[in-house]
This record gives C-alpha cells, structure tokens and sequence, in this order.
C-alpha cells in the first residue's frame, strides 16, 4: 500500500498551471521526481511537506519531512544549533547517524562555524544531514547532489542504497527531485514532471 496518495492535485501560479489535476502515490522506497525547470518539482515537494496553501486536491498519509534552505535567522546558527532545532520537529531523530554522518561527509571541523560563514556546498550538506537525520516515515530532499563534491556524493548514493534495501521493512520513503534521476541507484518508482501543456494526462 502507498505511504501518501494524492487525487487531483492542482495548483496554479500566476497565470502558470503547475499541476492539473495529478495522481500519485509514495510508496516505501526510492521515489525519483525529475523534470526540467518550472515543471513543479520543488512545489511537489513542499506539498507532500504540507506547506503549500494554494494547492488542491485529496490526500491521504502523514506530511512529509522537507528541510527548508536557511534563512537570515537560521544562517547565524552553528550547525549543532541548526541540526538541534531541526530535530525538535522530528520525534524520531537519530542523533548517532547524523553524528556519523557529519563525521563522513567532512562537517566535524565546521561544527562550530556559523552557517553564512560557510560555503553553499558546505550548507547543504548540514541540510542534507537532517534530512536523512529525521527518521521520518517520508524524507522529501531537493537536488541532494548539487554543489557537493564527488566524496560526498558517494556517501549519499552509499546511504540511498542502504535505505532502499531496507524500504520494504522499515516502511519508509524517500523523495528525491532532481532534473534527472539518478542512475546508480535502484528507483521503486520514476515521476517525470512535465509542463501541464504537453500532457495527455496526469503524470503517474
């Protein structure tokens, strides 16, 4: 059975439609969104996350967990700081991965460096830390790739692998949009975003 399914979803911005009346399900696993720019796939996410407002349709299964880009406020937080409040909104983090994982991906020596002290790549990697963090039973992450080094990309594509092994039994799900998906790994499911105008009908 699917963690999360939506029915119509429809949302409209400005006098672009991003989504005209779609169905999709999350399913434990892999879950790619690819598409090229202005298709939807960062306004998916947020709405899997319940942050969308604008949006309608009929959904049924838990908000997704969905790590925002800092903003002024938060980017004067060191990373402990960052991770530490993130996790107030998650009840089933788990501190020793994300202390592993900081330790894998180079952060340890950044720990105590305020996030605009850092570089864009470096940021990302303390938000992609809580994300895969949280415990939550739907992880959504945007482009978890982008401005990492391929060290770090190893160790994500590593930890991906590990979750979709295991997908089936922990029941959890992890959305991943980028523009393309990624090759190396095994997807349970592929949702290609496209413009609304170029549809035959919704997205599957």
């Amino acid at each position: 059975m699917p963690l999360l399914t939506v029915k119509n979803l429809s949302l409209q911005r400005g006098s672009t439609t991003l989504f005209g009346g779609m169905d999709l399900a999350i399913e434990a696993g892999l879950n790619a969104i690819t598409g090229d720019e202005g298709v939807g796939k960062t306004a998916l996410l947020h709405y899997l996350a319940g942050d969308l407002t604008d949006a309608s349709g009929d959904r049924v299964g838990p908000n997704a967990f969905l790590v925002a880009p800092p903003d002024e406020v938060a980017l004067q937080l060191t990373p402990l700081q960052r991770w530490e409040l993130l996790a107030k909104g998650a009840p089933l983090w788990k501190q020793t991965l994300c202390e592993d994982l900081y330790h894998a991906l180079g952060l340890a020596e950044h720990l105590h460096k305020k996030l605009f002290m850092l570089s864009t790549g470096t940021r990302k990697k303390v938000d992609i830390i809580a994300a895969l963090s949280a415990g939550a039973t739907i992880t959504c992450i945007d482009q978890p790739y982008a401005g990492l080094d391929k060290a770090s990309i190893d160790v994500l594509r590593d930890f991906f692998h590990s979750v979709g092994e295991t997908a089936s039994l922990t029941q959890r799900a992890w959305v991943i949009a980028d523009y393309a998906a990624d090759a190396t790994l095994n997807w349970d499911q592929h949702m290609a975003l496209k413009p609304v105008s170029a549809l035959e009908g919704p997205p599957r």
